[in-house]
């Protein structure tokens, strides 16, 4: 639990968070779908890289004070002192416990400066009881999601095996059109080939309403939209308590909508026409190109509309927008890495440090430690044992 692979976790959040929330500043109402989509995924994709490259390259710096996180460090000094007894009594006490204790230590001689003083420590120790628990609950909700996307993955495929099919070609591409047994809303997926689920009801409207409504299944094919899902559920069980990740999944779920309304618009040549569609589709309960509109003030619906309204088209204007965010993000969560990264690392390492001692305590019944010996010690148990993650910092 309090391995690096938690710190790259706990990092990826803060990178996430502030990524998204300069995204929502400067961009979401600034670009067009296409370009937001890029923006969201960069920031997805800087999270997730960011910290083990600034950890690799700032530590190798020459001269700098970089700290390495995300690989084996020993416990920074500066941790270990604030063990020590503090002068005056509490020093007495302990250089008394440690002369009179048999087999103190190894060392030739024990020196003031040498001694480590245990003291509980209320959340330290709550964290160190339920984080097996917690572990255990983790791997039982990552095992539950990646399930929940196979029964998800299965059910597409069975929906393919049970349909009836028929093959149509646009723009030179092979569109396989499934007809379920039982009849569903129209949508569409990818798997080895490029699926779209028909409705019946569809084929009561003109034709060419029924080829908008294609084009706009078309169009989530091509963008890969089933494999980008596939990725994002894939990242859920690291992320699962990242408000930054849900928001990008509903976001996207938003743009995406986006994008395949341009692009069979592009295709109709009609806006206004193609938001009379959606309406037409929504008020007989046959909507297939849009999702969740009902009880919202602003629903999904009527935000489409607009975008479709509004004309948002890419620009020279809109590309160095998106140059210029995507500077700003680069440089704001590059040096937010670069300066939380030891921040966070030394919170773990005061847990590590502090297990240690915990666990001595429990096995000795001792309260005053020799620093040397117990480093010496964990450094020996380190190599002896199975060999360590390059994730997990050595004591």
């Amino acid at each position: 639990m309090f391995s690096s692979l938690t710190q790259y976790i706990v990092i990826t959040y803060l990178l996430s968070c502030v990524g998204v929330s300069l995204y929502l500043l400067f961009v979401r109402v600034k670009l067009n779908a296409l370009l937001q989509k890029g923006v969201l995924l960069g920031i997805v994709a800087f999270s997730l890289a960011l910290p083990p490259v600034v950890d690799k390259f700032s530590s190798s710096w020459t001269g700098s004070n970089y700290q390495p996180c995300l690989h084996q460090h020993p416990i920074p000094e500066v941790l270990l002192t604030q063990y020590c007894p503090e002068s005056g009594q509490e020093m007495e006490m302990c250089i008394e416990i440690a002369n009179k204790a048999e087999h103190f230590c190894s060392c030739p001689r024990i020196t003031q400066e040498n001694l480590l003083l245990y003291k509980a420590n209320p959340t330290y120790d709550w964290l160190l009881q339920h984080e097996q628990p917690l572990k255990k609950v983790f791997w039982i909700l990552a095992v539950l999601l990646l399930g929940g996307l196979l029964l998800k993955t299965g059910y597409l495929y069975y929906i393919v095996v049970t349909s009836d099919k028929k093959t149509i070609y646009r723009n030179n591409s092979r569109f396989i059109i499934l007809f379920p047994p039982n009849q569903m809303a129209v949508c569409s997926f990818r798997l080895h080939r490029k699926y779209i689920v028909w409705n019946q009801c569809i084929d009561m409207l003109p034709d060419a309403e029924q080829e908008a409504v294609l084009w706009h299944e078309i169009s989530h094919l091509q963008q890969k939209d089933t494999w980008f899902k596939m990725l994002l559920h894939l990242l859920q069980p690291l992320w699962l308590l990242n408000p930054a990740y849900y928001f990008v999944i509903n976001e996207l779920e938003r743009i995406n909508e986006f994008i395949a309304d341009e692009f069979a618009v592009s295709k109709t040549g009609n806006a206004h026409w193609y938001a009379t569609l959606l309406l037409k589709l929504k008020t007989q309960k046959q909507l297939p190109l849009a999702h969740s509109f009902a009880n919202k003030k602003t629903s999904r619906l009527k935000q489409r509309v607009q975008y479709l309204l509004s004309g948002r088209r890419r620009s020279l204007l809109q590309w160095a927008i998106t140059l210029a965010f995507t500077t700003l993000a680069a440089v704001s969560l590059s040096g937010m890495a670069f300066y939380t990264m030891p921040d966070v690392s030394e919170q773990f390492d005061k847990i590590k440090l502090y297990q240690r001692l915990n666990l001595e305590n429990k096995k000795t019944g001792k309260s005053v430690f020799c620093k040397s010996c117990l480093t010496k010690s964990a450094f020996e148990q380190s190599v002896n044992s199975e060999p360590v993650s390059p994730w997990e910092p050595n004591f």
